[in-house]
């Protein structure tokens, strides 16, 4: 079970990895932004670029800092315990989110924004679903190790 446990979180770290890095693609590219330029102020959409930009390169970072995580699992155990907390924070973050904001409604004249998934709020619900698992197994993890 051990060995079995250490495997899945080292495979979940990778597509947490290979996720956040087509998220960091999807924003350098302001593809998100493609339909709103006609429509908003040049100065919100300015931002909203700048935001986008910024994003994708914390979403680049974290790709590549759950690479080297995974790469060595027990010397940088402290590290992934760090991260899956965050985790906790940031997915508790999306479930408010998702809960209280109806991005659904809001993204229906510029579905870009939603990255023209028909139900953004339940997506940002499963990302999540997925942090809270990604807790659960380092915490797993940890307690038998």
């Amino acid at each position: 079970m051990k060995n079995n446990l250490t495997k899945l979180v080292r495979v979940y770290m990778i597509f947490g990895s290979v996720y956040l890095g087509l998220e960091s693609l999807i924003h350098f590219s302001n593809l998100r932004l493609l339909d709103i330029y006609s429509t908003w102020p040049k100065e919100v959409a300015t931002f909203s670029s700048w935001m986008s930009i910024f994003y994708a390169s914390l979403a680049a970072f974290l790709s590549i800092l759950l690479l080297v995580l995974q790469s060595d699992l027990e010397k940088n155990r402290a590290t992934i315990k760090l991260v899956s907390l965050y985790g906790i924070f940031h997915g508790s973050l999306l479930i408010f989110a998702s809960f209280t904001v109806s991005f659904d409604q809001i993204y229906t004249l510029h579905p870009s924004l939603g990255f023209w998934l028909p139900s953004y709020n339940s997506f940002i619900f499963v990302e999540a679903v997925l942090l809270y698992v990604f807790a659960a197994l380092v915490y797993l993890w940890q307690k038998r190790n």
